[in-house]
């Protein structure tokens, strides 16, 4: 019996920096998060299906979507300060 699925991974990046959610009204610390979404065989992760690069809100976890080229910009930024 073959064991498969889809499920996803999130990689937290840090914080990109303070700001007002227009979802909740609070201001925070936003976080740089990488969301794939994984096929796997037998719980082990073997192909990348699709790639997310998010700006979360610390209070409600609403998420704005980046761009692949605008989320390393921003590594970037963060890397040169």
């Amino acid at each position: 019996m073959l064991i498969f699925g889809i499920h996803t991974a999130q990689k937290h990046f840090g914080s990109e920096g303070m700001f007002r959610c227009g979802h909740c009204n609070n201001e925070g610390l936003w976080q740089l998060v990488e969301n794939t979404l994984w096929f796997s065989l037998f719980f082990i992760r073997l192909i990348p299906l699709k790639r997310n690069y998010l700006s979360v809100c610390p209070v409600c976890g609403f998420s704005v979507e980046k761009t692949k080229k605008e989320f390393k910009e921003l590594m970037a930024d963060r890397n040169d300060a």
